[in-house]
């Protein structure tokens, strides 16, 4: 028996997308914060595949070589070149080092998977989700409804809360498909009842942040859908602004809140524990007003003075980080790094404007990712940065694969 470089070649890649978008969603039932791992595998398994494994300096060369021209992934490296000379003024340089190669890993392997996609890879990696969203989805409300807890049974987890991360990365991964269903313009009603499934699943859990998501990508869709019928360059406007407005709406939200309490909205208020939240924000807001330009250093959340305590070297915060990704760059990189974030918001915002079709569920998808990222879990989390890369890469396949000169299904890094 011969041994046939390219049905192994073929198999190594469909192994890739089944780790990534099959695997990834059953595995993170039972521990969300392996998302990561699952990326990287999936990144050595395509590469392999593809071949580029065997030639690392031509990976590298390409990858510097297209940085000119993506001003997205330029103003990237420019934060995370931030991010590690942070380490110069941060009174906790282990934890500054420690969160900086974090992202810096999470940036590579995404660099990576980005740049050995085929355009042609983006229907193989929705069929992968429908596998793993159908199985995680039936795990999920087996437990939920109290039938049969399979992760009870192989961890003896009784957290009260042990889904809501894995719940989280199911949603995404669903919104993702109903993204590349409405692109390929096939297979929607498909999506949608997975979709529809998924959102049982994020109604019945306590992850708040899940439900969030999904009533926020299904609102931002019809947003934009209506932008891009009658003014569709506003589109690119309302990622920015969200994320320059959290900041400035922390303090004036309180009254808000506190009036809410007194309506019919305290059941919701309290089950998303809507004043602590606003406490957290504010609490760290103050925290980067005392150091203004430069903050406090990538990763030092835990340790910052907050609500004018006492600074005390070593001495853990209240809170473990500010549940809030302009809230904790601030705190971290002041507003040097708050405004270089958000020109990689800006620049995102206009590739996904550039598309030639499929913006309006596109930037539904980042957006409502983008909305999950400000008022929940912690800025650099790897296994959110893994999962929302691995969300949001199928969209810009299928764009690629949609342009002229890519029907081969070539693989070209993106200058998106």
């Amino acid at each position: 028996m011969t041994f046939d470089k390219k049905r192994a070649a073929g198999a190594l890649t469909r192994g890739a997308y089944f780790t990534a978008y099959a695997a990834l969603p059953v595995f993170a039932v039972f521990s969300g914060g392996t998302a990561t791992t699952f990326l990287a595998l999936a990144t050595v398994l395509l590469l392999a595949g593809t071949g580029a494994a065997a030639k690392p300096i031509g990976e590298l060369r390409a990858i510097a070589g297209s940085v000119p021209g993506n001003p997205a992934l330029t103003l990237a490296l420019i934060f995370i070149a931030l991010a590690w000379l942070s380490l110069l003024w941060s009174p906790w340089p282990a934890e500054t080092a420690r969160f900086s190669a974090h992202i810096t890993g999470v940036l590579g392997l995404s660099l990576l998977w980005h740049r050995n996609c085929a355009a042609h890879d983006a229907e193989l990696a929705r069929r992968m989700m429908y596998l793993g969203i159908a199985i995680a989805s039936a795990i999920l409300l087996l437990a939920l409804f109290q039938i049969f807890n399979l992760r009870l049974l192989l961890l003896n987890d009784h957290k009260p809360s042990p889904f809501n991360r894995g719940i989280l990365i199911t949603c995404t991964f669903a919104a993702s498909a109903v993204a590349l269903a409405i692109g390929a313009r096939q297979r929607r009603r498909s999506a949608w009842a997975l979709f529809a499934l998924v959102a049982l699943v994020a109604l019945l859990s306590r992850s708040e942040t899940s439900k969030l998501f999904v009533v926020a990508f299904v609102l931002l869709l019809a947003l934009f859908t209506f932008l891009e019928r009658y003014c569709g360059r506003l589109s690119a406007l309302v990622p920015p602004l969200i994320y320059v407005a959290f900041p400035l709406l922390v303090i004036p939200l309180r009254g808000p809140l506190e009036a809410a309490m007194d309506t019919w909205l305290r059941p919701l208020m309290v089950s998303a524990s809507a004043l602590a939240r606003q406490e957290i924000w504010a609490s760290f807001l103050g925290a980067a007003l005392q150091r203004p330009i430069l903050g406090w250093g990538l990763g030092t959340e835990r340790f910052v003075p907050l609500a004018g305590n006492t600074f005390e070297a070593g001495a853990a915060a209240r809170w473990t980080h500010p549940h809030s990704l302009p809230i904790q760059v601030l705190a971290n990189l002041g507003i040097t790094g708050f405004l270089i974030a958000g020109g990689v918001i800006v620049a995102m915002s206009l590739a996904i404007g550039r598309f030639g079709h499929n913006r309006p569920p596109a930037f539904a998808l980042a957006t409502a990712l983008l909305v999950a990222w400000s008022v929940s879990h912690g800025a650099w989390q790897d296994w959110w940065l893994s999962a929302m890369a691995l969300t949001m890469a199928p969209l810009f396949i299928q764009e690629r694969a949609a342009r002229p000169g890519n029907a081969s299904g070539s693989r070209r890094f993106s200058k998106d």
